[in-house]
């Protein structure tokens, strides 16, 4: 084995250099994935691949945890680099191993079951023959048959997998493999074994024998089919894949051109296919013992590169949780003790499965020694870029110039200063390519550089180093050095006499202080049209000849390209001071005592006095030139006179109007607490001789409102108390409000006949009774028939007035806001009484007929009748007509004295009555009527016999309301018949004029 080289180097660079910048050793970090080799062509290289078949993300989860727990991981995972490789073979998204081998082998896709054959049909050449044409040893170790579809890739070339007799032949008769490790003994011949061993090779077929073994060809077949499962090996008789691939490195090492080595771990395939987790943990967990063994030779061969990757994944497998105790396999602990403790843990863990055949799912990559080029920057990779990047590994070893990358500095120069995040442009080339370029500002670690191999300049305001490293293809190497200063401070430009914005005479001097660690150029020009004149400290100039302004514009530049410009105003005046008025406003108004601002300007001033109104009253005056207004509402001056040091005065006059009253507010209309109709005019009075604005606000408004003349505003809508506030104010400040208040009132008084109804007949006796309310109610009047208003007052009663007839009343009221309620009434007023025409009584014999009782009888309102037979009511109704005829036909009355009385009563109350007596006897005797009940009944009582009661069927009455014909009893024209029958009282309507109400209930009071 040859002696391991360093993997940090320490980079020397001349003494010059040294002298200058100190020693420089700073070798590239290990966790920043690169790493550096020796140039020297005599450093071989080597490669060991480990295939891990079926072996997906959770198939070496599994084995985690069952070996290491759920917080550790594999000596595989703990790599340098991973990434992810997708699988597809040149035609299906799924893979098998014989495709997958090939495309890992080869760098070639092609049809599934082809063991390093393309598609069509053309032989590929594989890793493991490139490596024996540069002379190296190679191997194939693997747990399956070596005839089988990953082993049998990397030894022979044929058309088909199944084909075992072929690969075997091959393996015979052609291959150059100096060492063939695994199972399938079955299927060489006892001729094939020993021309093997005739070509060289040892034959081991048990543990003991290969550990044996030192050097030479091996050829270790250790099962006639497959070695088979890590669960049921026999550790005493059969090597571990871990043995396997120790000694096959120990054998392959020794040679001096380096080698390539090829270890699968093909049973976990195999358990994959059997959805069995225990085997799928057991055997990832050996293959991961095998990668620990090749880690062990790379770590001291920093020419060999590991690279580990599956070929596929199998099964569909997902790991979803464990319950695992903390005991874990250990070295201490037997081989069988470590075994059970494994199959008990992966029982432990919760698994399923998606198919019991491949899939197209992406699989991992680990990789340790230096990241293949092509491989920087990515998280995924096809599974022929192992290849290439196996390939161009062992192209190191091939005859290549010596020299070194050449690392210039195209800009800014060396040594130079820099602005924060300037551009550091290098240029960096090779004949062979550059391969790889590092660097790092200061004591910070290595960082990649790529194409174009610029930079940004650091930002902390100190000199920073810059470090480059650059390597090419065959890992020749140099180094560079520089140095630059960062300035982002642009230089300091002040004005240091006399200040800025000053007035002066022209020729005074003017100085600049300008100041920066890397100043380079200070330029500067006066006003805008003048050229640039490069400035020497001490930076002074003079001012302008020209009475007004002149602009100075300075510009100071460093080394870094730091670039300030200032601006200065100075104003150049040659003539009298220049006195100004700052406030307030020349010939404005204002109040008494208000504070009057003077500016007097002048480089040599000498005297300034003032006076107020009168000019023999001068007063000195000194900075500040302040006064106050003087009393009085008049117009005031202010004489101001200020001479400078050559004797040139001026002479200044300013007035202000000085107005001390405020203004005048007065309420004009209506009333402050009135009660007013919503939308009344409010007429505010606004006097002032300088007045400046006028506000309002109603009641609880946000905002003011500008009232404008003639400040007439209306009162607001809603019923309620409403406030309004005036404000003004005139223009020496002068302030003044009033609030007022109005009570709104938008409702009508309301006016209620109490009675009697409207409309009715009524008689003088009685009155009407009204109510009427308002919150604000002020007069109310009335007037019969269009007469004069006569005022009412509360309780608010009225009498009717004499004469019959129709009578109309106009009531008005209204309240303190105008609100107005007109009302009108009418009723008729009937103080007559019903007349009845009197009727005289008579006598009349028993059984005479055709004998009848009538009055006439007339009203203007008639109302009710009611008819009494010896002052019983006997009959009653309605009494339509103002002119009626009643008719009583007497028949069949028994002896004796009847008194026959009708009463009317017209709508106001108005009653008359008449009563006709008539006696009933053998013989006829008349008595005469009267117009009096009382008088007529005595006169019965004294002078007629007792009155009896007419038997069934005795009486008839017919009150005829229109005039009628009399017919054998009934009524032509509208009459009402009316029987009596003992208790019985029989109704009923006859006539085509309509009906009559009757009421038999009806009885005058």
């Amino acid at each position: 084995m040859r002696a391991a080289a360093l993997i940090l180097i320490v980079l020397m660079v001349p003494a010059s250099v040294v002298s200058v910048f100190g020693p420089l050793i700073v070798p590239p970090s290990e966790h920043r994935r690169l790493a550096f080799y020796s140039s020297s062509n005599d450093s071989p290289h080597s490669i060991i691949l480990m295939i891990g078949d079926g072996m997906g993300y959770d198939h070496v989860r599994l084995g985690t945890w069952v070996e290491a727990g759920e917080t550790d991981t594999l000596f595989m995972a703990g790599m340098n680099n991973s990434l992810s490789a997708t699988t597809h073979n040149v035609d299906h998204a799924v893979t098998d191993s014989a495709a997958a081998a090939t495309a890992i082998g080869t760098g070639f896709k092609t049809y599934n079951g082809r063991l390093a054959m393309g598609p069509s049909g053309e032989v590929l050449e594989s890793i493991l023959e490139i490596a024996e044409a540069m002379n190296k040893s190679t191997g194939v170790v693997s747990t399956t048959e070596i005839q089988h579809a990953t082993p049998a890739a990397f030894l022979t070339h044929v058309l088909s997998r199944s084909d075992y007799g072929e690969i075997t032949r091959q393996i015979v008769e052609q291959t150059n493999v100096d060492v063939i490790m695994g199972g399938g003994r079955s299927y060489f011949s006892s001729q094939q074994l020993e021309d093997m061993q005739s070509n060289g090779f040892t034959l081991v077929t048990n543990r003991s024998g290969l550990m044996s073994v030192t050097d030479g060809k091996v050829l270790g077949l250790f099962a006639d089919g497959h070695v088979g499962y890590e669960q049921y090996r026999d550790c005493i008789s059969t090597p571990s894949l871990a043995e396997m691939t120790e000694k096959a490195i120990d054998v392959l090492s020794m040679d001096p051109e380096g080698f390539f080595l090829m270890v699968e771990g093909g049973m976990i395939d195999q358990g994959a296919h059997a959805n069995s987790r225990t085997d799928v943990a057991l055997e990832t967990i050996a293959f991961d013992r095998a990668v620990k063994t090749a880690l062990n030779y790379v770590y001291t061969d920093s020419h060999a590169m590991l690279i580990v990757v599956a070929d596929h994944e199998t099964g569909g497998l997902s790991t979803t949780s464990a319950t695992l105790n903390d005991e874990l396999p250990a070295y201490g602990n037997t081989e069988e003790y470590n075994r059970s403790l494994r199959i008990s843990r992966a029982l432990n863990v919760s698994t399923s499965w998606s198919t019991t055949a491949h899939t197209g799912e992406n699989v991992p990559i680990f990789q340790q020694g230096r990241l293949p080029r092509d491989w920087i920057g990515l998280e995924t990779i096809d599974n022929t870029d192992v290849f290439h990047a196996m390939s161009a590994y062992l192209s190191l070893d091939l005859a290549h110039e010596e020299t070194g990358p050449v690392v210039r500095l195209n800009s800014p120069s060396n040594g130079s200063i820099v602005k924060p995040f300037s551009l550091i442009d290098l240029n960096i080339s090779d004949p062979g390519g550059v391969d790889v370029v590092l660097y790092h500002w200061d004591v910070i670690e290595n960082d990649t550089l790529v194409p174009p191999y610029d930079l940004l300049a650091r930002t902390s305001q100190v000199a920073h180093w810059l470090y480059v490293y650059a390597i090419d293809f065959y890992e020749n190497w140099a180094t560079a050095v520089f140095v630059f200063t960062t300035d982002g401070i642009v230089p300091s430009v002040a004005l240091f006499t006399p200040s800025n914005n000053t007035m002066h005479h022209s020729g005074a001097t003017v100085a600049v202080n300008v100041t920066d660690a890397h100043l380079t150029d200070v330029l500067y020009h006066w006003d805008a049209e003048a050229a640039n004149v490069t400035w020497c400290s001490p930076y002074e100039t003079v001012l302008p000849l020209g009475n007004g302004l002149h602009v100075l514009y300075v510009y100071a530049n460093d080394s870094a390209g730091n670039l300030a410009s200032s601006r200065y105003v100075l104003i150049a005046h040659d003539g009298p001071p220049i006195v100004s008025l700052l406030s307030p406003l020349n010939a404005t108004v204002v109040r008494s005592g208000q504070t009057v601002f003077i500016d007097v300007v002048d480089q040599e001033m000498d005297t300034v006095l003032y006076a107020w109104d009168n000019v023999t009253n001068y007063a000195q005056w000194s900075s500040p030139f302040e006064t106050s207004a003087p009393s009085g509402d008049r117009t005031h001056s202010l004489y101001v006179w200020a001479n400078n040091s050559h004797a040139i005065s001026a002479e200044v006059r300013f007035d202000f109007d000085v107005d001390d009253t405020i203004p005048q507010l007065t309420l004009i209309s209506p009333s402050n607490l009135s009660v007013c109709i919503a939308g009344t005019e409010v007429i505010v009075g606004v006097s002032d001789e300088h007045l400046a604005a006028v506000l309002l606000r109603w009641d609880d408004a946000e905002y003011n409102s500008t009232f404008y003349p003639p400040y007439v505003t209306q009162l607001p809508l809603s019923d309620g108390t409403h406030t309004l506030m005036v404000y003004a104010q005139d223009a020496a400040g002068n302030y003044a409000s009033i609030r007022v208040f109005f009570l709104a009132d938008n409702t009508r008084p309301s006016m209620i006949l109490m009675g009697p109804d409207n409309g009715t007949v009524v008689r003088t006796e009685g009155g009407i009774t009204l109510d009427i309310s308002d919150a604000h109610l002020s007069h109310v009047w009335f007037s019969w028939d269009d007469g004069s208003n006569v005022t009412l007052e509360y309780p608010f009663r009225i009498a009717f007035p004499a004469g019959d007839g129709w009578h109309r009343l106009s009531v008005v009221a209204n309240d303190t806001a105008g609100n107005l309620l007109c009302r009108t009434f009418v009723w008729t007023v009937d103080d007559t009484a019903p007349v009845i025409a009197n009727q005289e009584g008579f006598t009349m014999r028993v059984g005479e007929i055709g004998r009848n009782v009538s009055w006439r009888a007339e009203d203007l309102s008639p109302a009710y009748y009611q008819v009494l037979v010896n002052g019983s009511p006997w009959s009653s109704g309605r009494w339509n007509s103002s002119s009626d005829i009643f008719v009583i036909i007497l028949d069949g009355f028994s002896i004796g004295a009847y008194n026959l009385t009708l009463v009317l009563e017209d709508r106001a109350g108005n009653r008359a009555s008449n009563t006709v007596v008539v006696v009933v006897e053998s013989t006829v005797t008349t008595s005469t009527t009267s117009t009096s009940t009382t008088s007529i009944s005595s006169s019965i009582t004294s002078e007629t016999p007792t009155p009896t009661t007419p038997t069934n069927d005795s009486l008839i009455v017919i009150i005829t309301l229109s005039i009628g014909i009399l017919f054998a009893g009934l009524v032509v024209g509208g009459f009402v018949l009316i029987r009596s029958r003992g208790s019985t009282s029989e109704r009923t309507v006859l006539g085509a004029l309509g009906s009559v109400e009757l009421k038999q209930s009806f009885c005058l009071d």
